[in-house]
């Protein structure tokens, strides 16, 4: 094998990049991981590229399988990722005990920025099904990575 591609989501970027690090010194091995929020990962792996080794998200995953893309007996779990509220330094904190908590400062906010990876999907649902998403429509925003969210909340 000249080299292990990996083609992997970014939200674990850090935990992949220092696995397949180890596993290069470890294993002799050149190990070549990538990076790229989940929908356009299922869309590559999907539309037939090739790697050794896919890190997506379960509903990914599944997908994947169905349209035998993976090799369902080589999945396992690796991980989670987990998601968080960012708020500006300069806003007032914030508490959310409960649900309608959140659902009212959503309803409060300026501005909603969130990714087009698996966690704006996530939101995406999740603001649907709280019945939001209309109503919030004029204040969301849509970048492309994390990073990019972060840059948004810093600039405010």
């Amino acid at each position: 094998m000249a080299a292990l591609k990996i083609l992997s989501g970014g939200a674990v970027k850090r935990g992949v990049a220092m696995v397949a690090a180890q596993f290069e010194q470890d294993a002799g091995v050149k190990v070549e991981p990538e990076f790229t929020p989940v929908p356009k990962l299922r869309q590559r792996i999907g539309g037939g590229e090739v790697v050794d080794v896919v890190v997506a998200t379960p509903a990914v995953m599944d997908e994947l399988a169905a349209a035998q893309r993976i090799d369902l007996a080589t999945r396992g779990r690796v991980g989670s990722s987990r998601m968080s509220i960012v708020l500006h330094a300069d806003a007032p904190g914030l508490e959310l005990p409960d649900a309608e908590a959140f659902r009212s400062a959503l309803l409060a906010a300026t501005k909603i920025v969130y990714n087009r990876a698996s966690t704006g999907v996530y939101i995406e649902k999740l603001l649907a099904d709280l019945g939001l998403a209309e109503s919030l429509a004029s204040k969301i925003a849509v970048v492309d990575t994390g990073s990019e969210v972060m840059r948004g909340v810093e600039a405010g």
